[in-house]
């Protein structure tokens, strides 16, 4: 494509032409906003990690609600997908603050190897069920035993999910409406099963696992990108109908942007993009957020690494076409999962 052609694309697609005069006003407000969210971003978090229920922080003074822990010792938690990764990590991080948990998974073997591992971990007591949460009767079947055994829900974390990557037509519509089903529907089974036992008690959490994909998009996802923004706005949604029936259950999605091990494994941005959302080194460093800001400080909202703000601020200030253009060449989301190895490294 010649100079001129070049420039007649940056202009219809980028920017309007009687726009264009503006690009230097946005790109300083584009890094004016990378910059901040990094820098403040990162010591609010430092900051509020250091927070309990010591009246001495001046933060804890203002009563800015993530200020806090409350104990969850004694509590009983499901946790779906919980045999592997996240769901695993998460489980051990649950039990040794003193909960009981429930942990569900489709994999009879992972569920057996998890349970001889999570026998060493805390003071809770640990139950295993063999369940295919795609399946609405085998769910409500196992929340029935799982009330059962626990006498009580407190805790509902839905963190199963696979992973279908590749371009939208290359692959059958089944393979996508199977991420439909294990990341989206499955969701909708377990809370409605479980949520009108948290209404009788007033009481619980609810934590729906989303992604970093469930807030910016990115290609070869659409599928997986398309559920975890679902989740975001199901939980949202739910969460507005708990505020308007009075009740005292807490809704938060949580949004980790990519592991360097798991299901996710050799996923990544490129430099630039690398260095202001950091690869997460560990299934516990998305457990340990689960825990302690979504459980214990009853956030609404969990984005790892807290940078993820970036997106959510760039799209209400920056023109789509332009944040779509920075995003694609700039951060790297048109080639993230060109490396992608998941499970097999």
């Amino acid at each position: 494509m010649d100079k001129s052609g070049n420039k007649k694309f940056l202009s219809g697609f980028i920017i309007p032409d009687d726009r264009w005069f503006l690009l230097p006003y946005y790109l300083v407000v584009f890094f004016i906003i990378l910059t901040l969210m990094y820098y403040c971003g990162w010591v609010y978090d430092l900051i509020s990690d250091q927070c309990r229920d010591d009246t001495s922080y001046p933060i804890a003074i203002l009563k800015i609600q993530e200020c806090y822990m409350i104990s969850i010792r004694g509590k009983k938690a499901i946790v779906t997908g919980g045999a592997m990764g996240i769901g695993l990590a998460t489980a051990k991080r649950l039990l040794s603050e003193g909960c009981d948990v429930a942990i569900w998974d489709v994999n009879a073997e992972a569920l057996k190897n998890a349970e001889k591992e999570l026998k060493s971990h805390g003071h809770g007591k640990i139950y295993t069920y063999q369940c295919d949460v795609t399946d609405n009767k085998a769910v409500l079947k196992t929340v029935r035993k799982s009330i059962e055994d626990l006498r009580r829900i407190d805790i509902l974390i839905n963190n199963a999910g696979i992973e279908r990557h590749g371009r939208f037509c290359d692959k059958p519509v089944s393979e996508w409406e199977l991420v439909i089903d294990v990341n989206l529907k499955s969701i909708f089974y377990t809370t409605h099963a479980i949520l009108p036992h948290m209404y009788e008690r007033n009481s619980g959490y609810i934590i729906n696992i989303s992604s970093a994909a469930g807030i910016i998009g990115a290609a070869n996802l659409t599928a997986y990108c398309a559920t975890k923004w679902a989740v975001w706005g199901f939980t949202e949604s739910l969460r507005y109908e708990v505020i308007m029936d009075e009740k005292d259950i807490q809704l938060t999605s949580v949004h980790p942007h990519y592991l360097k091990e798991g299901l996710f494994a050799g996923g990544h941005l490129n430099w630039f993009g690398d260095i202001l959302l950091p690869r997460l080194k560990s299934h516990d460093v998305v457990a340990k957020a689960i825990v302690n800001k979504a459980i214990k400080k009853k956030r609404n909202t969990v984005k790892i690494p807290i940078t993820l703000q970036i997106g959510s601020i760039c799209r209400g200030l920056l023109p789509d076409s332009l944040l779509m253009y920075l995003g694609a060449k700039w951060f790297g989301l048109g080639k993230a999962m060109n490396d992608w190895v998941g499970y097999k490294k």
